[in-house]
């Protein structure tokens, strides 16, 4: 029995289909098809992402050692789009019944208000640096963490959301990509650090 035939063997346990897996893992159904069909190698957030949306462990998933009822800590989280961070930062309470999706955040970083983002630009993507982010690789963030030097963290600039590093210079903050098609921005007061990222997930 290999790492797949044990997800779809707690898919059956636990009555979840392929598309609520997708759903709770924070994958497309096309993509998690593909990993689970052999097309594509999982890597380790991959398989975090779906023994956290299973709850059970990447440890049992891959080698069957310990229960498939494990007590591992899951933690499932809200995906928010620009518009919703602001308002999740100030009362969470005040929008979980507007959130569409929650999915299993695989960090062992999570906080209390932790949620996730997709990536819709590729500001973060350069294979050579230090941080590679692609488009449409989901983020998770801290709102209880705080801005510092080289940490990677979600920033609203007039509303909108964008990942990059925080850099200080002469005493001015900076949020700058790690694609260098594109400029440091500097910190004004259109500006709002949200939180740093905790976790990524890249998806095939």
């Amino acid at each position: 029995m290999d790492w797949t035939d044990r997800v779809r063997d707690l898919m059956r346990r636990r009555e979840m289909t392929q598309l609520k897996l997708a759903e709770k893992s924070g994958y497309s159904a096309p993509g998690l098809n593909r990993l689970l069909n052999g097309k594509r190698g999982p890597s380790h957030e991959s398989l975090s992402a779906i023994a956290s949306a299973l709850g059970t462990t990447v440890e049992y998933l891959m080698h069957g050692i310990d229960r498939p009822e494990s007590s591992a800590q899951v933690s499932m989280v809200p995906m928010l789009a620009d518009e919703q961070i602001n308002k999740w930062q100030l009362a969470p309470d005040s929008i979980k019944e507007a959130v569409s999706q929650w999915i299993a955040c695989p960090s062992s970083k999570a906080g209390m208000r932790t949620f996730a983002y997709r990536v819709s630009t590729d500001d973060m993507h350069a294979p050579a640096g230090s941080m590679s982010i692609a488009p449409g690789a989901i983020v998770y963030i801290d709102p209880d963490t705080n801005l510092d030097r080289g940490v990677t963290g979600l920033f609203l600039v007039n509303g909108q959301a964008v990942v990059r590093e925080a850099h200080q210079i002469a005493g001015e903050w900076f949020m700058t990509p790690t694609n260098g098609k594109y400029q440091a921005i500097q910190m004004t007061g259109n500006a709002i650090f949200v939180g740093q990222v905790v976790g990524i997930l890249q998806l095939p």
